[in-house]
């Protein structure tokens, strides 16, 4: 993949990862998964949490630019949440550099 497109995928999984961070696990601890696939000419990221799910917080310590951020960056975005964690499911164009 071309550096930008890299950089792309490594500023939206750490987003993902961060969310999960900070609003999964404010309470207690817990996994923080990332699942890579390569496949159909695009990188598919997953990135688990155990948490409570999504659910606005009136005390988020950040600016809320994460999620329009990763929706940005990616080719696709999805957020699957529930009572038992969430999954961040990002698509990046997978072209060879050169």
């Amino acid at each position: 993949m071309p550096d930008e497109a890299v950089d792309a995928v490594r500023l939206a999984a750490s987003e993902a990862a961060s969310n999960a961070v900070v609003h999964a696990y404010r309470e207690h601890e817990g996994d923080l998964r990332l699942r890579a696939r390569v496949g159909d000419g695009e990188l598919q990221l997953v990135i688990t949490d155990e948490g409570p799910g999504v659910a606005p917080r009136t005390d988020s310590p950040g600016l809320g630019l994460g999620l329009p951020l990763m929706a940005h960056m990616s080719e696709r975005f999805e957020i699957v949440s529930g009572p038992d964690g969430t999954e961040i499911h990002l698509a990046f164009r997978c072209e060879p550099a050169g």
